[in-house]
Parts: structure tokens; sequence; C-alpha cells
């Protein structure tokens, strides 16, 4: 009866030990939750840059969906290569050429860039023009300019491809735009002094970048979509007189009287200079002769 007595009281002690474990449990998981469900259901204001932030991670998630979207768009279109070429002429009369080029490049739709013609009828001319023709176009004006020379000394060309560059502008762009659309709606919103200065830095530094962003797309489709052509004329040596028809022995006389002219005007400036300055050189003259003559004696006793 005793050790019966005894199982009876072990087992009664281990379950209320049990209940009271069960109890404590279900308290401390209830308030956790309780916890919980608080901080959901409070939350504090976040500060502006904290906003800012904020914007500008969701702008960068926005911005990185539409980074494969231009990507994918971009590969189907066509690729963003600048060309220019390098041409040396030997023409027969470089005024006629040049006239024929920019005809021709009215012709090409495309546009003169810069011209010069240096040099006297034709002893020593030479010329050169740099033109813009639209990048279909380019090979038909390359082949009339060739048949417009004598032989072409020099021929070289080069392509830059800007496209992965133009591809990564273009994201870049989006992102930014993204970005200033998500802090103007926070500007809305701001109601704090510091909040809506520290917004609008924000939105002018985006202004800037994107607009310097489009500055550069612009340049590269406007340079891509033509092609620059420079193109150095000379005169064939075969077409140059012999001797210069402008000379005469007047022209050669007055150029001889111009040398001597300056040569005694060269002269004159020179005394004038001496004369000038005579009080300087007198002074240190007499000085350097004093030091000399004290010398010399020293020397001689």
């Amino acid at each position: 009866m005793i050790k019966l007595g005894k199982l009876v009281s072990y087992l009664l002690i281990s379950f209320i030990f049990f209940i009271f474990l069960a109890c404590t449990t279900k308290n401390s998981i209830s308030s956790a939750d309780t916890l919980r469900s608080a901080s959901f259901a409070m939350p504090s204001a976040p500060p502006a840059s904290a906003l800012i932030k904020s914007a500008n991670f969701e702008s960068s998630d926005l911005g990185s969906s539409n980074i494969g979207v231009n990507e994918n768009s971009l590969i189907y279109q066509d690729r963003k290569i600048i060309k220019n070429v390098d041409l040396n002429l030997v023409v027969d009369d470089i005024n006629k050429t040049i006239q024929s080029i920019s005809s021709l490049v009215d012709q090409m739709n495309g546009f003169i860039v810069s011209s010069s013609v240096s040099g006297e009828e034709t002893i020593n001319m030479s010329g050169y023009i740099n033109i813009r023709i639209p990048s279909e176009n380019v090979d038909q004006t390359l082949k009339l300019v060739r048949d417009m020379s004598v032989r072409i000394s020099n021929e070289s060309s080069y392509t830059t491809d800007v496209t992965e560059e133009f591809i990564d502008l273009t994201a870049r762009i989006n992102n930014l735009k993204a970005t200033e659309t998500q802090l103007v709606k926070l500007l809305g919103k701001a109601e704090k002094i510091e909040d809506i200065l520290a917004i609008q830095r924000e939105l002018t530094s985006m202004r800037g970048q994107i607009e310097s962003l489009e500055g550069r797309i612009n340049y590269i489709k406007r340079t891509s979509s033509t092609s620059l052509i420079s193109i150095v004329l000379s005169t064939a040596i075969d077409n140059k007189p012999i001797y210069d028809k402008s000379w005469t022995p007047v022209n050669t006389i007055k150029s001889a009287l111009r040398g001597l002219s300056g040569f005694f005007e060269g002269f004159l400036d020179l005394l004038i200079w001496i004369g000038i300055f005579s009080p300087v050189w007198i002074i240190f003259s007499g000085i350097t002769f004093f030091i000399y003559k004290r010398i010399i004696r020293r020397f001689k006793n």
C-alpha cells in the first residue's frame, strides 16, 4: 500500500508540473505575438534620407527591369557605328574639285563641316574639305570623290562601335527618370522643410545627370547616322608651272629694299637702346676701371 501511495503521488506531481509548463509556454508565445503585432501596427515616420534611399531602391528595381527590356529591344535595331574616312587626293584644279565636292554633298543630303584653300594660283596650292554624309550614301560618295582625282595618295578609314555605350546610357536614363518620378511623389508627401530641401537637391542632381546623358545620346545618334569624310587636296606636279608667273624684277627689288630697310631699322634701334642705357654703362665701366686700378697698384707695391 505504501508503494502504491508513492506511485500515485509521483504521477500527480508529474501531471501538475506538465500543466504548469504548458501554461507558461502558451503565455510566452501569446506575449511574443502581441509584441510582434504591436510593432507592425505602430511604424515610425522615416526621415528624409531614408525616404530618398527608399525611392532609390524602388527605382533601381524599376531601372534594372527596364535594362533587360531596353537590351532586348535594341538587339534588333541597327548598331550604332561611328565611321570616319581620311582621303589625300591629287587633283588637276583644287578650286574646281572643291566646288564639285560641294555639289555632290548637296546631292547626297550631307553638309560641309569646314573647307579651306591656301597658296597662290597653282604654286604650292593646297586645300581641304570636311564633309558629313548619311551613312547609307557614304560608299557612293567615296566612289564619286575618288573619280575626281588624278590619283589617291592616301586613304584610311576607321570605325567605332558605340552600341554598347548607347544601350548603357539608355538604361541609366530610364533608371534616373524612374528615381526622379519617385522623388517627385515623395516631395508631395514631405512636410518638414529639411526633407523638402533634401529631396529638391536630389531632384536637381538627378535632372543634371539626365540632361548630360541625353546630350551624349544625341551626339551618338548624330555621329552614327552620318560619316565624317576628311579630304586633303594637292595639285599634281605635272600641272604646276616651271616658274612663278607672278614673279617680276620690280617685286624682287622691293623685297631687297624692304630687307635693307629692316636692317637699318634694327641697327638704329640698337643705338637708341645703348644711348638710353648709357648712364648705366658709364657707372658700371667706372666702377670696374677703379677696381682694376686698385688691384694693379696693390700688385706693384
